[in-house]
């Protein structure tokens, strides 16, 4: 996936100015910036949520007219937020087998289809929530409800996955938990987006690190490189 010279503004603020990003297949690739950089503000531009005022995403060097999330869960891209967004009365199978692209009226009948239960099953599984199937979303433990929203991107059997702050809020046992899945899946083929705050998490886990400073890429390379850089250093690391 890459976005080209996106650029958003709000009133008379650029939060985006020409930025471009680009995510190899099978690589894990970090967003990075101090606040107000403009990450989730183009991770909502890149997956369709907002609607960008210039520049163009691209899917395997074809062009994304009108990008929606729809549109790019076709594609095999999916998208996590910053916060857990699930049904806190619905079981974990129920929420999961939601995430799986079907007719609008569908997803208001009573019953999960065997396809998607079997799918939901095998998902859980390999998070680790098995046992926990029949319980309701909201009786999770907020570590364990962050699993499981990553857990509805793997229903797509995606190609790129994009991770707003998957740690945020999250103990350092989920954390590793979390990692190793991501590894895992990058060995399988899978890319992944991440924007996130714990930099040693980034600095291990990212082949690639864009970091964004007022809404434009500032510096971009290794974990090795982009940690040495005087820019990064001055207006991320604060020098």
């Amino acid at each position: 996936m890459e976005a080209r010279n996106v650029t958003k503004r709000f009133g008379g603020v650029a939060a985006l100015d020409h930025c471009s990003v680009e995510v190899a297949p099978g690589r894990v690739t970090g967003l990075i910036g101090p606040n107000g950089s403009g990450k989730t503000t183009f991770f909502n531009v890149l997956t369709g949520y907002l609607a960008a005022d210039g520049g163009d995403v691209f899917v395997d060097g074809a062009k994304v007219a009108r990008p929606t999330p729809q549109r790019l869960y076709r594609l095999g891209v999916v998208r996590t937020f910053q916060y857990a967004r699930l049904f806190p009365d619905l079981t974990l199978v129920e929420i999961l087998a939601l995430a799986v692209a079907k007719p609008f009226l569908s997803v208001f009948g009573l019953r999960v289809e065997g396809g998607d239960r079997e799918r939901a099953m095998e998902v859980l599984g390999r998070l680790g929530l098995r046992a926990l199937a029949a319980r309701r979303a909201g009786q999770l433990s907020y570590g364990q409800q962050r699993l499981l929203e990553f857990g509805t991107t793997l229903m797509a059997q995606p190609r790129l996955v994009l991770l707003d702050e998957p740690t945020a809020g999250v103990n350092p046992v989920m954390i590793d938990i979390l990692e190793g899945h991501i590894r895992r899946l990058r060995t399988e083929g899978v890319a992944f987006l991440l924007v996130e705050h714990q930099l040693d998490l980034v600095m291990r886990l990212c082949d690639t690190v864009v970091v964004l400073g007022r809404g434009v890429p500032i510096a971009r390379g290794t974990p090795d490189e982009v940690s040495q850089d005087p820019m990064v250093l001055d207006a991320y690391l604060g020098g």
